[in-house]
């Protein structure tokens, strides 16, 4: 078509659209008009009544076929003896006949009371015509929980309907898509980072698609569990909504490997003594310099819960009298203990770690090397070795990190008693500590391998 044609047309095509434009406008559909009252507070407090007014005011305001009107709105379109009729106005009846004259078409009312330990919050819709109520709608909800928001929108959705013409956007999902985990792992489905951009409550529902029998825990939640009891592939799909828009489904699988039932770790190792180290006859007292060392931990797994461990440690300390320093000190001891100790420990598992309670029983022994300089003179006794016998009571944390590796932090409580009498300076005994019984704090951080 040349230019001349397209310029000659163009008054027949503005004329066409001035007679559609006015047609369209009448074909637009009318807003739907509705009046939000201030709830009634009965026992809750005003603050509160109003607060949650504003919000049913704003959620009635998201539909696009719906305009709201607030009662102050009300009044001031109303003159002053409708308006003292309205302030006076306590029957649904009297309300609707006085918003009607301005064209209302339906009139929300409600009440928020507390009865006991909840509050209760209930909401009405009026048809202004026929004075009759439309629906009503109640929720109770406990003082201790953060549910009152979640509970006046979804009131409202239920009140104007979950169909209606809403300016919604739909809830946006966050979860880890593939999952790996071993043979009697507790496994964790996590969609608790999804999140709705309009605020809205999310209902959460998981369900297995495939792969070997689980019985899920926590299936309406937003984190579920199972115990892998068989290795394979499964598969599971969580389904969101926010009683709005259509749900939204996601998958998540999780490959189960066979169980690796051999862990060793390799690791550092400190005791916080709580009594004195040494003691000796002539009135020097010695306190602990804090034993440290490095320790190797074995683990084999026996079931789901149980695993039997095994730990060697090597430790080391230096002590001296107190108030002197370890450079000019005329008297030293130092001691290096190597210990091998065995024991159990019960698994707790949760999200991304594991818990452990264990309990050791073992040995050590001490190579005791003195030192003291009488006269000026330096001389190092020959080294004295002392039998110990080691108890052990400590809780853990386990992080793994991939499929083979971890981290392991662990605090407990080690008590050691010595069975020998010590004697590295020249007649003078020397007792570890009161008794010959020391205990502590004992910490651990290791790193370990999965065989």
């Amino acid at each position: 078509m040349t230019s001349r044609s397209l310029h000659n047309l163009l008054p027949v095509l503005l004329l066409a659209a001035s007679l559609v434009a006015p047609d369209a406008e009448a074909k637009k559909p009318k807003q739907l008009a509705v009046a939000v009252l201030d709830l009634e507070s009965v026992g809750a407090p005003q603050e509160l009544a109003r607060n949650l007014t504003a919000l049913v005011a704003s959620e009635v305001g998201r539909y696009r076929d719906i305009a709201p009107i607030t009662r102050r709105e009300v009044a001031s379109l109303l003159d002053h003896d409708r308006q003292r009729q309205l302030l006076g106005c306590e029957d649904d009846s009297c309300l609707a006949q006085i918003v009607g004259a301005l064209g209302v078409d339906k009139l929300l009312s409600g009440q928020v009371g507390q009865v006991e330990s909840t509050y209760v919050l209930t909401l009405h819709l009026i048809d202004v015509r026929s004075a009759k109520v439309d629906k009503h709608v109640s929720r109770v909800v406990p003082f201790s929980s953060n549910r009152l928001l979640d509970s006046v929108k979804s009131a409202v959705i239920e009140l104007i309907g979950p169909h209606a013409s809403v300016q919604n956007q739909g809830p946006r999902l966050a979860l880890a898509r593939e999952l790996s985990a071993n043979r009697e792992d507790l496994v964790w489905l996590d969609a608790s980072r999804c999140y709705d951009p309009d605020g809205d409550p999310l209902e959460m529902s998981w369900r297995q698609v495939d792969g070997p029998p689980a019985l899920l825990e926590g299936q309406n939640r937003p984190q579920a569990s199972f115990f892998a009891r068989e290795e394979g592939h499964y598969t599971f799909a969580v389904r969101v909504s926010d009683g709005r828009a259509p749900a939204q489904e996601e998958q998540v699988k999780v490959e189960v490997l066979p169980r690796r039932r051999f862990i060793v770790g390799l690791g550092y190792k400190q005791l916080l003594s709580f009594n004195r180290v040494v003691e000796d006859h002539e009135g020097d007292v010695f306190r602990n310099r804090a034993p440290f060392g490095g320790t190797l931990l074995f683990g084999f797994k026996l079931t789901e819960r149980w695993t039997l461990i095994g730990e060697g440690a090597v430790s080391y300390m230096n002590v001296y009298p107190e108030g002197a320093e370890a450079e000019t000190a005329d008297k030293s001891v130092v001691i290096w203990e190597p210990s091998v100790m065995l024991g159990a420990r019960y698994r707790f598992p949760f999200d991304g770690f594991d818990f452990w309670t264990s309990a050791s029983v073992g040995t050590s022994r001490m190579f005791i090397s003195a030192h003291t300089e009488p006269d000026g003179l330096a001389r190092d006794d020959t080294q004295v070795r002392a039998q110990c016998v080691v108890g052990d009571l400590a809780a853990a944390v386990d992080v793994p990190v991939g499929e083979r590796f971890g981290l392991l932090l662990q605090g407990g409580v080690r008590a050691r008693r010595a069975t020998e009498t010590l004697a590295p300076f020249k007649n003078t005994e020397l007792q570890i500590a009161r008794k010959g019984f020391l205990w502590g704090a004992n910490l651990i951080g290791a790193a370990y391998i999965r065989l």
